[in-house]
């Protein structure tokens, strides 16, 4: 065997290292990425810088037409119209021109009842929708006591207004003796609302309900035919409805209820108009105020910005309401949105 030498296989090795012709490739090619990021960010930071104010802008629409949405999809839910026996007149829009901002006609010509006031740069709106719960009864229970599906039912002084409909039709006053024009006879505040356009004193009847076993019961995910018990009787606020005691007819404030009588808390008048927000640099706002039509439910909203506006606009189109608004963000911004809410 022959023997190498170490100072042979070190002579004979070679060793390779990184060249200076490569580390200046490798600098050249880190500068072109880092050129091509820096110009990319740059672009990019452009772009977003031109359309960040609109995004903002979307985003200011979208809280407002959220809330304006919410109050429209309750318009005529819950409405008595004057007319129950015209079902197509009760079940289309009927635009109120009316100048008048003192009396709203209560039960109105349609469920579907709006007055449109027509102003630059904003019109300004009135129409009615029930706020609160829903409920129907579903059985008896003993003698005395009823079951219910209960929909945020509540027997709250605040929310304890109702109306009640049996088969399609609502209970309304059948005492033609009723002084219009005094709230504690009617159940209603006649300074606001105008019941003398109902035939015969024939408006509909509020109603209070007693015994409620819990108040603002969910019922969205409920399973059982009904989750709430409450008293038979409901009593009328104003008015008297037509019984029977024995044979002989007679008028009374008290209703017995009955199965699938539906009850839904009394609507409120709910009212869109531009004013000045003197919180924001008395800027032009939408506002929104709901007055309750019952002087025993007192659940009033005052006056509450929605959204900053450069317009509001609205026109009954196609049996229902196109609303325009021209929003304006923070950044002053503004972006002109169109919705359609009917039935």
């Amino acid at each position: 065997m022959q023997l190498v030498s170490i100072n042979e296989i070190t002579k004979n090795k070679r060793i390779k290292g990184i060249t200076l012709i490569e580390i200046l490739i490798v600098i050249v090619i880190g500068a072109i990425i880092a050129s091509a990021a820096l110009s990319l960010y740059v672009m990019v930071s452009k772009t977003y810088s031109k359309i960040k104010p609109l995004l903002i802008t979307k985003e200011t629409a979208k809280t407002g037409l959220d809330q304006l949405e919410w109050f429209f999809q309750r318009w005529g839910f819950g409405v008595p119209c004057n007319n129950p026996a015209n079902t197509i007149q009760c079940i289309n829009v009927y635009v109120d021109n009316s100048t008048s901002d003192t009396f709203f006609p209560y039960a109105p010509p349609s469920s579907l009842y709006i007055r449109i006031k027509k102003a630059d740069p904003c019109d300004e709106i009135w129409f009615y929708g029930s706020l609160g719960g829903e409920g129907f009864v579903t059985r008896m229970v003993g003698t005395n006591k009823v079951a219910v599906m209960s929909c945020r039912l509540s027997d709250n002084d605040s929310q304890n207004c109702y109306h009640i409909w049996r088969g399609a039709k609502h209970f309304y006053n059948s005492n033609s003796t009723i002084d219009l024009n005094k709230p504690s006879e009617t159940g209603y505040n006649t300074e606001k609302f105008d019941l003398s356009v109902n035939n015969n004193k024939e408006f509909p009847i509020i109603f209070k309900i007693s015994g409620l076993s819990e108040n603002n019961l969910d019922c969205s995910r409920e399973t059982n035919p009904d989750n709430a018990e409450m008293d038979i009787i409901a009593t009328a606020y104003g008015g008297e409805i037509e019984d029977y005691n024995g044979t002989q007819q007679i008028l009374t404030k008290n209703l017995k209820l009955e199965g699938q009588d539906l009850l839904v808390r009394v609507p409120h008048l709910i009212h869109f108009f531009c004013k000045n927000n003197s919180q924001d640099n008395n800027n032009l706002w939408l506002y929104v105020e709901t007055t309750d039509i019952s002087i025993n439910c007192t659940s009033n909203e005052p006056e509450m910005p929605i959204v900053r506006v450069n317009s509001f606009k609205v026109n009954s189109q196609n049996n229902g309401i196109l609303v325009t608004l021209e929003i304006v963000s923070e950044k002053n911004t503004a972006i002109r949105v169109e919705r359609f809410y009917g039935r």
